[in-house]
């Protein structure tokens, strides 16, 4: 599945549902009908990560980003450019500048229909504002240390009635176990869900109040305070800030928006190790603890 004809395809839509997307996407994948699926999803949550689009699911619908010029963080002058993507705006930017495109890693990331990474050299922040002008592109200083501020410690959701005890098969979600198990009882506490019209729906218990939550929501919750920390920043390089890599335990879900920041670090998706962690790089540390705020882990630095 080719990553940049897929982005291209996608910015000339702009938006739709996501069944059109998923089927069309699909339709270039190989395997089963279910593999298929599977690959398509996949490959639409990898562009929501590297900035490209947005997904609404409460609408059941995306819609791609506006072009948008960004400094890495670091040293290095490097800006990544995310959003909507066409052959005439590549060739642009190539004439304007030092143009590097950087092909998806072929193993140890989920690589299938990623689209290449572009990275432009700059020598000011304004020459950069400048060819972003004359793209017709957003400019955003460093836009993944602006949203990493911006995270705020997760919190239930609204309350609810919770799951229906009538219906599908209700299972919790077991810390020691890492993973659901059919619910016992409806009195403890922890992560809840349950099949509702087609779609695993979240709960949080409480103190016999229930809340609504998401997966990766509910698993950082429910991981809060168990004694282990599952976020480890390695490989430092720097001072004041250094960056270096943030390794993710497998048992830890992040939420949809710090997966997107750590990804905005690099331009690249994380890679995916042989014992099932998540490996984002050039993260500074800032970054790295604001993420950890969010999902309520401490950080281990070396």
């Amino acid at each position: 599945m080719d990553g940049d004809l897929l982005l291209h395809w996608l910015s000339s839509r702009e938006k739709d549902s996501f069944g059109t997307a998923i089927t069309a996407i699909a339709a270039m994948a190989e395997g089963t009908a279910q593999a298929r699926h599977k690959a398509a999803w996949t490959c639409l949550r990898g562009m929501e990560e590297l900035g490209h689009l947005d997904l609404l699911r409460a609408e059941s619908r995306w819609c791609i980003r506006p072009t948008t010029i960004t400094q890495l963080p670091g040293p290095a002058a490097l800006a990544l450019i995310i959003g909507r993507r066409t052959p005439d705006l590549e060739a642009h930017l190539d004439d304007a500048a030092a143009l590097h495109r950087i092909d998806p890693a072929p193993s140890g990331a989920v690589s299938s229909g990623r689209p290449s990474t572009l990275l432009l050299e700059y020598d000011s922040e304004a020459d950069l504002e400048q060819i972003a002008t004359r793209a017709g592109a957003l400019f955003v200083s460093c836009i993944a240390t602006a949203r990493a501020g911006k995270l705020e410690p997760l919190a239930p959701g609204l309350r609810t009635a919770g799951p229906n005890q009538h219906g599908s098969q209700i299972d919790r979600y077991s810390v020691r176990a890492r993973r659901f198990e059919t619910a016992g009882t409806m009195r403890e506490n922890g992560l809840f869900r349950q099949l509702v019209h087609g779609r695993n729906q979240y709960w949080i218990h409480r103190a016999g109040e229930w809340f609504s939550t998401t997966h990766a929501e509910g698993v950082c919750l429910s991981l809060k305070g168990d004694g282990t920390s599952y976020l480890r920043f390695l490989d430092a390089e720097g001072t004041g800030d250094p960056a270096g890599t943030l390794r993710v335990d497998p048992a830890l879900v992040l939420p949809v928006r710090c997966r997107q920041v750590l990804t905005l670090c690099s331009g690249v998706s994380p890679a995916y190790t042989a014992d099932r962690a998540w490996m984002y790089h050039n993260v500074p540390l800032s970054v790295a603890a604001a993420v950890a705020r969010c999902v309520h882990q401490s950080l281990r630095v070396p």
